[in-house]
Formats: C-alpha cells, structure tokens, sequence
C-alpha cells in the first residue's frame, strides 16, 4: 500500500512534481506568474500558517472541466470529508466510492463547472446553470478550464457548446457575453465557480475561507497556472497553492494507509483533461518520476462523440438536413449533448443506452423541432472510439520510457481484444461488457490533439541529464499517432539500459490508480489493466480523490495534520513555477 510518513519534525515538507520544462507562456503570462510566486529554492519548507491566525480548516478545490468538488479538513479531525453540492453538509469519510452507472448528471458531491449570466449581470452557478444552457446557450459557459492560458487559435480548433470565442488582446481567449454587452475572459467563469466552491466551505467550517489549495493538471504550462491562480483570485483568495492533479490523487490513496514500497501509475482521465504521472512510494516518501497528459482529451470528447452517434440516427430516422438544423441551433447542440452524456453514463453499467427527445430543438427545418428515438450499444461506441483511444496512449509510453517502466501491452493489442469482442469473442469486459462512451466522429478529434498533447517528464537522480530532450520528443507525439511511436519510446529506454550494465533495471508499476469521472467507463478501465496487466484501485472514489488529496495538502502546508514527503531530484523552479506553498 501506499502510505505517508509523519515527518520527525512534524511540519510540512515543500511537495516537489518532476516534469520536463512546461511549454513557453505568453509574456504577460509569465511575468504574472514570476509575480505570484513567492521567492524560494529548492528544498526549504512550504511556510507555515501564520502563527497569530491559525486556521480552523483546510480547504481543496479540484476545479474540473466539467465538475468542481471541494473537502475540508477541520482541526482536530483525522481525514478530510468531501461537503456535498446542496450545502447539506458532508460525505462520510468511512464511506466508500460511490458505484459507477449512477443516474445521469452531477454526483451530489459536484459543483458542475457551468456559469450563466443574466440579463441583469447576476450569476448563476453550478447545477441551475446548467439547466439554464438550453434555453440561454450564448450565455452559459462551461468547460472554461479547458481555454485557461490559451490563445484564440487554438481555441478555434475546438467545438465549443452555444457561446462564441473572440480573439482578446495578445491573442488570448474571450468568451462573448452578449447579457453584459463585452466580452469576458475564462478566468471570470472559473473565479464564479471558485466563488462557489468557496461559500459551500465557508458554510460548513462557519468562518470565511481566504487560503485553499486548488489542483490543476500535471502538464499545464506555466500561462495556465498563472490563469488559475488569477481566477483564484477575483473569487476571492488571499493566498492559493496550486497542486498538481496525480499528485492530489496519490496523497489522497496513501494517507493514513500502511507504507510500503510501491511504483504507483496514476491514470487520470477528466472531463476536459488527461494525465498520466508515475510515483515511487518508499517508507512513504513519494517521488513524482514522470508526468504526460493531453490538455484537449476528456470525458467531454467523448460526450461529444456521442452526440455524433445521435445525430447520424437522428439523419437516418429523419433526414440529414434535420441533423444539420439540430447540430447548428446552439439549444439543439446542448440538447444533444446532455443527451450524450446520459447515454455515456448508462453504458458504464448496461450493454445498451436509449436516447429520446421528442422536441430537439432545430431551428430552421420544419417547426423549428425534430423527434430523435435512438439506441446506442456498447459495440457502436467499441467501433467509433479508435482516435480518442489512440490519444491515450502516447503521453503514457512517453512518460513510461522516462522512467523505464515497464508495461504489459500496447495499444496494438488492445485493439486486437476490442476486434475480438466485436465478432463475438474475446475476454468479457469490466461491468457490462465492453461499453464504454466513445470518440468524437472523426478526424475532428485526432486533429485537435495535435496542438495539444504533451507529456513532460524527468528520470530520476540516476538516469541520465538528457532526459529534458526525450521528453521534448515524446511531447511530440499526438493523437494521429497509433501507438507506435510511443513503444519504440518504451523499446529504446529499455534497450539503453540494456547497453549500460550500471543502469537501473526496468521497474513494473504495482499499483493503477483511476481519477475522474470518465475512467468509469468500462473501456477505459479495460485500457488501464491491460497496458499495465493490473487491477485498478478502487478504495477511493476516482472523483473524489482529488480534492481529498488537495485538502489533506493544504492541511499539511497549515500544520493541521502530519506531513507527507513528496520528493523530486531535480524541481527547477525557473522552469516549472510550481506552486508549493501558499502564494499572495
């Protein structure tokens, strides 16, 4: 098991992540950033709370694409508590993860990561906004995580729901408001979500929250981190630490459990953004050995790949131009989408899922409506979701050969067994069989990933001082790939330990642990145990994990718990700005 390790002095150590240098930021970004964080060098303690305030509670946010959940940690209580989304208190830390095929929409525990805005200027949050995207998609923005940092151009890649995206000064991303009259950045609809978030908090402890950990994804660069920290902002934070996803994660699976040596793989898989990262566990000592993920791949692809099942029954049943008129009617498009993701949640514990909107909104065709009557298999998705599980597989070859980790099969394989199933063979899957929620029709899907697909990673302290290179090379790899690339990766670290006899062996991953919503769909679980030829964890809820984890951080860096080490051999803080410690 993995486990944490009190710290003889008993404060909290500063929590290192290993990676190669994080992609170039936009100027303003940069400096932002280089203001932000506080002076430090590698090695010294994350500062402690203020001793003449302590705090009464720790509080993680795990800001997702899709939804945001946040756990408090109290003084005096032994384990974080996630707090549920209706402000009715919190979960039970004793209970277990919740089961997978639940009813469609939001976990009672998620803030989903919508904002609407009035025509008045007021915001509407979560849940209600969500239901408001229908009827006002112009504007409701959800997914704003996914455009945090980035510029229009690439932005314009991407099929976003309802809302239009502008070029703003430098480049960067606006969202049209036509309610207010101007535009808005994303950091304005991640700072609402935040608000939110923070008033659930501050309700359960009973005293205003100014300080809290927010996680982020392993691979954001440094503009993204710098954009997450100024929506941290604007909601009100004083002081913020950013804390990477996997690393959130493995805090949460190892605390208060036994330490034992371990190779953990960490296989995260969210609404809008994908992870892999790679921990070594010793006497509970964790080390990050390498991280890679794709910022453009999440359950909110394959919701949308859905969509696009639906609408070639809806063209079939119809006709095409009824289709046509339902994707453009931005009602229509939300419409389908909610629809997809429904389906998306069936299939994860039934062989079949059944969509039916009597009135899909198609504005232009008829009476402005369509009937859309459709069933979707697990077999349909199996069949339409090659490129997005394509793009899983290079950032985790890549960050597999940094640290020569062995896994037990490719992507080629895999293909193989799904090939079988279809013609009435093969192994049974996970739960149903192979259901899964499928891939975004298309060329559409592999296209987008090759802007961006990363995976950065770095060895460990006995590997060799080239490991920023290769890691530019594997980050290189994108979603066309067909998984190749990323196991002659794997055969050329295996074959340069090989020529050198004073070379680490090749290590094989003990334990698979599976984050976010999307990873409870069969075929993704199916994916993970068989590259890797284990079992996945399942002893904490993958949609919680992240936010227990981040409170269980900002609880050490409060001196509210005892410590965990995360250690990295080689953090340069010039090149990756991660934030270990709470910023002003």
């Amino acid at each position: 098991m993995l486990g944490c390790k009190t710290i003889a002095d008993g404060g909290p150590r500063l929590l290192h992540a290993r990676g190669a240098a994080a992609p170039p930021a936009a100027p303003a970004a940069a400096a932002a950033a280089a203001r932000m964080r506080p002076a430090r060098r590698r090695g010294r303690r994350a500062p402690a709370a203020p001793a003449a305030a302590p705090a009464a509670a720790a509080v993680g946010i795990d800001l997702g694409t899709t939804n945001t959940v946040v756990a408090v940690l109290r003084r005096g209580e032994a384990a974080p508590s996630v707090l549920l989304a209706d402000g009715g208190g919190a979960l039970d830390p004793a209970a277990g993860p919740a089961a997978a095929g639940a009813a469609a929409g939001p976990p009672p525990f998620a803030i989903p990561s919508v904002a609407s805005v009035a025509p008045d200027g007021s915001w509407t949050v979560g849940a209600a906004a969500r239901a408001r995207a229908a009827s006002d998609p112009q504007n409701t923005y959800s997914s704003a995580k996914r455009l945090l940092g980035r510029a229009a151009s690439e932005a314009a890649a991407w099929r976003l729901p309802g809302f239009r995206v502008v070029e703003g000064p430098g480049g960067g991303v606006l969202l049209e408001c036509p309610a207010l009259g101007r535009p808005i950045a994303p950091q304005q609809v991640s700072a609402e979500v935040l608000r939110r978030a923070l008033a659930l908090a501050s309700d359960h402890i009973g005293a205003p929250v100014s300080e809290a950990v927010v996680t982020v994804p392993a691979h954001f660069n440094e503009a993204q981190r710098a954009a997450t920290l100024e929506a941290a902002r604007i909601a009100g934070l004083a002081r913020v630490s950013l804390l990477q996803e996997p690393v959130a994660a493995a805090l949460a699976f190892g605390f208060g459990k036994p330490f034992e040596s371990e190779t953990l793989l960490v296989f995260d898989l969210g609404g809008g953004t994908y992870d892999v990262s790679i921990l070594d566990s010793f006497e509970g000592i964790m080390e990050v050995l390498a991280t890679g993920g794709d910022s453009a791949l999440g359950g909110d692809d394959f919701d949308r790949a859905i969509a696009g099942l639906l609408l070639s029954r809806l063209s079939e049943s119809a006709s095409p131009a009824a289709a046509a008129a339902a994707a453009a009617d931005p009602s229509g498009a939300r419409a389908l989408l909610d629809a997809a993701e429904a389906a998306k949640v069936a299939l994860s514990s039934s062989e079949a899922a059944r969509a039916r909107l009597p009135r899909l909104p198609a504005a232009g065709h008829g009476a402005g409506f369509v009937a859309l009557d459709a069933t979707i298999t697990a077999r349909d998705l199996e069949a339409a979701s090659e490129a997005l599980r394509a793009r899983l597989w290079p950032p985790l070859a890549g960050a597999a050969a940094e640290c020569k980790l062995e896994l037990a099969g490719g992507p080629e394989a895999f293909e193989a067994l799904l090939a079988a199933r279809r013609r009435g063979g093969g192994e049974p899957s996970d739960g149903a069989g192979s259901s899964s929620g499928g891939v975004e029709s298309s060329s559409s899907s592999s296209s987008s990933s090759s802007s961006s697909s990363s995976s950065s990673s770095s060895s460990s302290s006995s590997s060799s001082s080239s490991s920023s290179s290769s890691s530019s090379s594997s980050s290189s790899s994108t979603g066309n790939d067909s998984g190749g690339d990323g196991k002659q990766a794997v055969a050329a670290a295996a074959a340069g330990a090989g020529a050198d006899k004073y070379a680490p062996k090749p290590r094989r991953a003990t334990a698979a642990v599976l984050v976010g919503g999307a990873t409870r769909m069969p075929l993704v679980r199916d994916y993970v145990r068989h590259v890797t030829g284990l079992e996945p964890r399942s002893d904490v809820d993958p949609e919680q994990c992240v936010a227990l984890g981040a409170a269980i951080h900002a609880a050490l860096l409060l001196g509210l718990t005892s410590g965990v080490e995360v250690m990295d051999g080689s953090y340069v803080e010039e090149q990756h700005a991660r934030a270990s410690g709470f910023q002003v």
